[in-house]
């Protein structure tokens, strides 16, 4: 991991890690010092984490927690164990949503540098008990999920599994942001436009189990702002979309004044 991936990792890193109360980088004398500022609780599954960056802008991320045991997991590790889960969204100081679009979004502790070519989505995850690859750069997604032979959940499995725990977390975000009117709405859909060719995801799988929820969970709120300023869902909303931009703005125009508060804000 390079030093600059490391820097944008760090805030998230220690979000994650509710043990790091500090961390100085020392980049050959260069300090670099982030600290955890108070937890505030929005409401009973989310909390906003702030972290103060020095020479920089106040991190601030909301973040939901997770944790139950699990029967299939304590039998294939032969302990009990719990599956846990988090997940976040990062704002600015206007509550307006930040793109992470590029950058590392899953997390087993640390980073999972480089899995952004298999998985791009609009959290920030992360699970101690995720299953990555020997490299640490993408998530065993593709094959069994059960073993016959030994009669327990496979490493596919289990990362299956967290991701039926993740959804309820997105749809409790995104019903939070949504109510209170938080800015760049949009960025709730990255990524979700299609899955990505990778060995190491079922497509098909990702496409019904994933995506589908992803979106499911965008059509039940009011996440569109439209011209008149005020939100609608998705379903209510016409957007308008023509080959040629020209005829776009002509359609635009015209749909503007026959029904402006149907359409949506570009």
């Amino acid at each position: 991991m390079g030093v600059e991936n490391l820097k944008e990792n760090l805030a998230a890193t220690m979000l994650f890690c509710p043990e790091i109360a500090s961390l100085v980088l020392d980049e050959n004398g260069l300090l670099t010092t982030i600290k955890r500022l108070p937890v505030s609780k929005l409401n009973d599954n989310i909390d906003l984490a702030e972290f103060e960056v020095e020479g920089s802008n106040k991190r601030r991320f909301l973040v939901s927690h997770h944790s139950e045991y699990d029967e299939e997991l304590s039998a294939r590790y032969k302990a009990v164990r719990n599956i846990r889960l988090d997940a976040a969204l990062e704002i600015d100081d206007s509550n307006n949503i930040l793109s992470h679009r590029g950058q590392t979004s899953f997390f087993c502790a640390l980073p999972l540098v480089g899995i952004e070519d298999q998985l791009d989505e609009p959290l920030i995850v992360n699970s101690p008990d995720f299953e990555p690859d020997s490299e640490r750069q993408s998530l065993l997604l593709s094959g069994r999920t059960w073993n016959e032979e030994k009669d327990v959940i496979t490493e596919v499995g289990i990362n299956q599994k967290i991701y039926k725990l993740l959804l309820p977390i997105y749809d409790s975000i995104v019903k939070l942001v949504s109510e209170r009117r938080y800015g760049n709405l949009h960025l709730l859909a990255s990524g979700l436009k299609k899955a990505k060719k990778h060995k190491e995801l079922d497509a098909q799988w990702y496409e019904e189990q994933v995506l589908q929820q992803y979106r499911q969970t965008l059509m039940k709120y009011e996440v569109v702002e439209r011209n008149d300023g005020q939100f609608s869902k998705l379903a209510d909303c016409i957007f308008a979309k023509e080959t040629k931009l020209s005829d776009e703005i002509n359609l635009y125009s015209l749909l503007s004044s026959l029904s402006p508060a149907s359409i949506a804000q570009v």
